[in-house]
């Protein structure tokens, strides 16, 4: 994914969003990469449906997540987890 392209989505997902994990519901804030704070703090922009097995790098397929969550997640599509790790969901 380019620099532009990344920024893009940044900039759309936490317009359209907020800067809230996806899968969490944790309120990110924008931290900087050099922040002192935990890592799982750290927004992320997860793939619902993977790069590795075909996804694109578009707005509708990407979603914001925190650091902790998108580990989580791994490569796996989003209706592989769903059940099956707990994000904190209520």
């Amino acid at each position: 994914m380019t620099h532009n392209r990344r920024k893009y989505l940044w900039k759309t997902l936490t317009d359209l969003y907020g800067p809230i994990c996806f899968y969490c519901k944790r309120d990110l804030k924008v931290y900087r990469f050099d922040d002192s704070r935990k890592l799982d703090d750290r927004m992320t922009i997860d793939h619902l449906w993977p790069v590795s097995k075909g996804g694109k790098h578009e707005l509708g397929n990407t979603v914001l997540a925190c650091l902790g969550c998108n580990g989580k997640k791994g490569s796996k599509t989003y209706d592989e987890i769903t059940g099956i790790i707990s994000f904190g969901l209520a």
